[in-house]
């Protein structure tokens, strides 16, 4: 939405998008950003919070003890490698 607010970049894709949902169009010379406030109340947006997309987790300590510690994932396996089946002769 700061795309909308302060006329950024890719701005028109996004007023496109509320527009479509139902938003009504910006008056000309409307303050970007009250015209936003106007748009998600039209379209009944609301504001979902959440703790984050990535998540990391780093082993701590010396090597020794950075080796001991499971982070819960089953250690990697080698390749499964087979040979072709011998093909069919008619």
């Amino acid at each position: 939405m700061q795309k909308i607010r302060r006329q950024e970049q890719g701005h028109e894709y996004a007023q496109a998008r509320l527009i479509a949902l139902g938003a009504p169009l910006p008056r000309a010379g409307c303050d970007p950003a009250c015209w936003l406030r106007e748009a998600l109340a039209a379209v009944e947006a609301r504001n979902v919070r959440h703790r984050g997309a990535h998540r990391f987790v780093f082993r701590l300590g010396s090597r020794r003890e950075r080796e001991q510690i499971k982070l819960g994932f089953s250690p990697l396996q080698p390749y499964p490698k087979q040979v072709d089946p011998e093909p069919i002769r008619v």
